[in-house]
């Protein structure tokens, strides 16, 4: 699966605000195994580094993660994203990296 790390949702958004129709990602858990033998690995953005993923591996342990490209082919359980607007006011990107 294929998935992107900014989401522009414009053209099926009623607002005209950018703020308000951009989305970056900054979680997702990928699936690994079988029915019986699963394993959920929750990766997640590192706001303080500009390219930078850290993955949650269970019993608080938190690993930091190569470099995440939409491109790779990731067994995608679910995809968090949050709106632009909100990443701004919550400082989780940086205005000049946008």
């Amino acid at each position: 699966m294929t998935f992107s790390k900014k989401l522009d949702l414009a053209e099926y958004c009623v607002t005209t605000k950018e703020e308000e129709s951009t989305y970056f990602l900054y979680s997702f858990i990928e699936h690994s195994g079988l029915t019986q033998q699963t394993n959920f690995v929750c990766y997640f953005k590192d706001f303080q580094s500009e390219n930078s993923w850290l993955n949650y591996i269970g019993e608080g342990r938190v690993l930091r993660a190569d470099s995440i490209k939409s491109e790779e082919n990731k067994r995608v359980y679910i995809l968090f994203y949050v709106r632009k607007d909100i990443a701004i006011k919550l400082k989780l990107v940086q205005t000049h990296t946008i």
